[in-house]
């Protein structure tokens, strides 16, 4: 049976989709391997094979849309260009993680689904940003209210020096503060990926995209990108 551990404690724990003070809890990153090898690999071809859709984001490249790189008032329409795409090649992948995460597969009108973030040689020596996910704020929910906003991720091909994400469990304000003002930040933790597990946690700690070190030209760091949450009516949404 798929262990969905994180999912039962945010339903029971969490009552709103507002940050939070990190804890423990809060800050648990699920782990659940979903997918082979072999289907990685499929994947992850299928995604190369689907290049001249990818959105140059700027030294990286997304497939699908993004609530965070799209501006708001033009991404419903870019996200139900760009499910076309999604739905036509990725729908036996989308269905597995819809099935996984107890979510309809029918998707609501301008919410872009799960999409790719892939990034090639042309990254070295850049270090991801900081961040919390808050995408729920950018997307016209048909309800203000809903519950337990989640984020997803499972790696699909990776560079020879890896590929993971570094987070800080106990960052303070006061952490924070400095790294807004002074670009100093305090000591991370640090999780590897591995192929074809999907990793969940509540988005609402601070995280990056961990930079493992050079990638040679031809390889590729690719997974699969998503959030989720719980509308007033009781259904699952899973978008990007």
């Amino acid at each position: 049976m798929i262990n969905k551990e994180w999912l039962w404690m945010s339903d029971k724990q969490r009552g709103t989709a507002l940050p939070h003070s990190c804890d423990a809890q809060g800050c648990l990153i699920a782990s659940t391997k979903l997918l082979t090898l072999g289907s990685c690999a499929y994947w992850a071809e299928k995604v190369k094979s689907q290049s001249e859709h990818w959105v140059n984001r700027g030294h990286f490249y997304t497939l699908g849309a993004a609530t965070y790189q799209d501006p708001v008032n033009e991404y419903p329409e870019l996200a139900n260009q760009r499910n076309q795409c999604i739905e036509q090649h990725f729908e036996t992948l989308l269905r597995k993680v819809c099935e996984f995460y107890e979510a309809p597969y029918e998707q609501l009108d301008g919410v872009g689904r799960p999409g790719f973030h892939i990034f090639d040689h042309t990254t070295n020596g850049l270090m991801g940003s900081a961040h919390i996910d808050e995408p729920f704020e950018k997307v016209r929910w048909p309800s203000e209210h809903f519950t337990n906003p989640f984020s997803f991720t499972m790696l699909l091909e990776q560079p020879s020096v890896g590929a993971g994400m570094d987070y800080w469990p106990e960052a303070t304000g006061e952490d924070l503060r400095r790294v807004i003002k002074e670009d100093v930040y305090p000591i991370h933790e640090h999780m590897d990926y591995k192929l074809g597990v999907l990793y969940t946690h509540d988005g609402l700690f601070p995280h990056r995209i961990a930079n493992n070190g050079d990638m040679k030209q031809g390889e590729y760091r690719i997974t699969l990108q998503g959030h989720g949450l719980t509308l007033a009516n009781g259904h699952r949404v899973l978008y990007f």
